[in-house]
């Protein structure tokens, strides 16, 4: 049966675990877990499973670092990617202060950064453009000068509005056009 060092199968563990990073709080993953799963557990065990994984997840992660540093991490892959692009967002998230136990404490808002590193097949065409056409909503005003408008209250509140508006009085130069 495989049995973890809390007695739980493996698969158990990975619903554990999965429940622990993925609700809000690790009292809420134990009653999904005993709501969904059937499985009776403390929020308390939920969070040591969970932590426990998640520094293994951690330290396997440094080692691969390490490893790559080294030039002895080899590449899982037949060929390199033909195209890759690193996709980047950033947001506001609500932290509370590390190392001050259970419960929340000084709760506070922070940015997140995220980056995601993506893979594309090469264009099977070179030279030639995968979508030579806009896509219809492109060619929609109506929908165009909302996505504008948008924009362009967003960039007011930080002051940079000067190509939105060329945008704007473009499109809104022919009215008629504009909510055919």
């Amino acid at each position: 049966m495989n049995l973890g060092t809390e007695g739980f199968s493996a698969a158990v563990v990975r619903k554990i675990e999965y429940a622990g990073a993925n609700n809000p709080s690790f009292e809420q993953a134990a009653r999904s877990l005993e709501h969904l799963g059937e499985l009776s557990i403390s929020g308390m065990h939920v969070q040591r499973v969970t932590e426990r994984l998640g520094r293994q997840r951690q330290a396997e992660r440094d080692r691969q670092v390490e490893r790559f540093k080294a030039g002895q991490l080899k590449p899982t892959h037949r060929q390199p990617p033909a195209v890759a692009a690193v996709h980047v967002d950033a947001g506001k998230l609500q932290l509370r202060q590390d190392g001050a136990g259970r419960g929340v404490h000084q709760p506070h808002w922070s940015d997140d950064k995220v980056a995601c590193l993506v893979t594309y097949p090469a264009n099977p065409t070179p030279g030639q453009d995968p979508q030579p056409e806009p896509p219809a909503a492109f060619l929609d005003r109506p929908t165009v000068l909302r996505l504008c408008q948008e924009v362009d209250s967003c960039k007011m509140a930080v002051g940079h509005t000067s190509w939105v508006k060329s945008v704007l009085l473009e499109f809104t130069r022919d009215s008629s056009n504009l909510f055919c």
